[in-house]
């Protein structure tokens, strides 16, 4: 790997020096943002209050967190924090982590939706899911 440019048409470098590559470096290396379980706990409050803020039925329905498999969202801290704002995981299947969650939960709002009621026929199913 160089950090040198081929020749092009154009504005001209005005100084390449190892002096100027080791600063630009460690600019770099200072100025990382890592995510950690500390920003992650911090984005979660901040969810749970914008969620709160615009959704008034928030109380009465749980919150589905879809995370992957980063250090920051399995640590014990995290898991805390999610089980503290009672945030429901949706976990990835065993052995299809590339698969969405949507693939194997499509119909879980019309299954909560149709458990509430009783009913007699299939026409009956029907007419509800149609409504």
């Amino acid at each position: 790997m160089t950090t040198e440019d081929g020749r092009r048409s154009g504005r001209p470098k005005e100084v390449v020096t190892d002096e100027n590559i080791k600063k630009v470096h460690k600019i770099i290396l200072n100025d990382r943002r890592t995510i950690n379980s500390d920003y992650y706990i911090a984005l979660l409050d901040r969810l749970k209050e914008e969620i709160t803020e615009k959704t008034a039925a928030f109380e009465e329905k749980k919150v589905l967190i879809h995370r992957d498999i980063a250090p920051c969202h399995k640590s014990v801290k995290t898991m805390t924090k999610i089980h503290e704002l009672d945030f429901e995981l949706l976990l990835h299947p065993p052995y299809f982590p590339d698969m969405a969650a949507s693939d194997y939960f499509p119909f879980s709002d019309l299954k909560r939706m149709l458990s509430v009621n009783t009913f007699s026929s299939n026409e009956d199913v029907i007419e509800e899911t149609e409504a």
